[in-house]
């Protein structure tokens, strides 16, 4: 009696040690994007304008074909991470179409990696290295995606060390080859507007999060 005792609290013991040592992700940066808290860019040319409007970050984009970045303040990371925030976006009609999403792994301008969720409901996944783009996946349809004016989606990345997985409301949409550069980088949400003459189109964000994993 006392050795199946003795072995029940050693298998407690070790359970215990298991959940233990499965660490969760450790959050770096946060920032819930309600207010002005003066470390996000704020600035505006005649294309665009990035500030709070309602309780939201928002990326008011003023010329079509222009993708507008706004980099997070946290810095560069130089490991594995995930990287999560709730977008809005607004549209002045129903044949306007623009997107928003991640730019990320972005060392500089010429090695990067490009999330965009479109306002009809695909995705699309890009990365540049060297200067040359490649399609990581073209333009998709995702029923996990809210589309149309107003449409809100949570989107998350988890970056590993060789691959890259999406999450979109809390759907796993897949894992796909993209590479941890290996080097310092860093993240930035964006909107895009991809119908000429129909402006703004204006990405609204709030709840992004960073985190190492």
């Amino acid at each position: 009696m006392k050795r199946a005792i003795y072995f029940i609290l050693l298998l407690l013991i070790i359970t215990t040690s298991c959940k233990k040592s499965a660490s969760a992700p450790t959050v770096v940066y946060q920032d819930d994007l309600y207010v002005n808290e003066n470390s996000w860019n704020l600035d505006s040319t005649s294309a665009y304008n990035k500030g709070f409007y309602k309780d939201h970050y928002s990326i008011n984009v003023d010329t079509s074909g222009e993708m507008i970045v706004s980099m997070a303040p946290y810095g560069s990371i130089n490991y594995p991470y995930s990287v999560q925030v709730d977008g809005t976006m607004q549209l002045i009609n129903a044949n306007q179409t623009g997107n928003i999403g991640f730019l990320f792994n972005y060392v500089d301008a010429k090695d990067f990696s490009l999330l965009q969720i479109f306002s009809n409901g695909t995705y699309a996944i890009w990365a540049m290295k060297s200067g040359t783009y490649s399609c990581i996946v073209s333009s998709t349809v995702s029923s996990a995606i809210q589309s149309g004016s107003g449409a809100k989606n949570t989107i998350k990345i988890i970056q590993g060390q060789s691959s890259m997985q999406l999450v979109i409301n809390n759907t796993i949409i897949g894992n796909y080859p993209i590479t941890f550069p290996g080097s310092y980088i860093q993240v930035g949400i964006y909107a895009s507007d991809n119908t000429p003459n129909v402006y703004p189109f204006i990405g609204l964000f709030n709840n992004f999060i960073m985190a190492r994993v």
